[in-house]
């Protein structure tokens, strides 16, 4: 499962492998500005106490991700390939970081 943190604008994404290592993904405005291999487990960052959660935000974010996704998988009329999943994840994934830029 991928853990997101929002700064600013800056959303950094950590994604375990399941074998102690993960990767840090960090995007600025959708698009990604750095990737970092990490040792697992990465001790969540604490949240500020006058930071918000965005529990709205992120919310959205992901019926936007799920939105995109579907219709990629559907606009295939059942025939289902690892192209047409990778593509799927792929809009997913950009209206998702979309939706986080709004």
């Amino acid at each position: 499962m991928t853990d997101f943190i929002i700064n600013d604008g800056t959303v950094i994404a950590v994604t375990p492998h399941g074998d102690g290592t993960g990767t840090q993904t960090t995007y600025e405005a959708g698009e990604v500005v750095d990737v970092e291999t990490l040792t697992m487990p990465v001790a969540d960052a604490p949240v500020p106490a006058d930071e918000p959660l965005h529990a709205d935000l992120l919310a959205n974010a992901e019926a936007a991700r799920r939105a995109a996704y579907d219709a990629v998988i559907a606009a295939g009329n059942g025939v289902m390939s690892m192209a047409r999943l990778r593509d799927a994840d792929r809009a997913g994934s950009e209206a998702f970081l979309t939706a986080l830029a709004e």
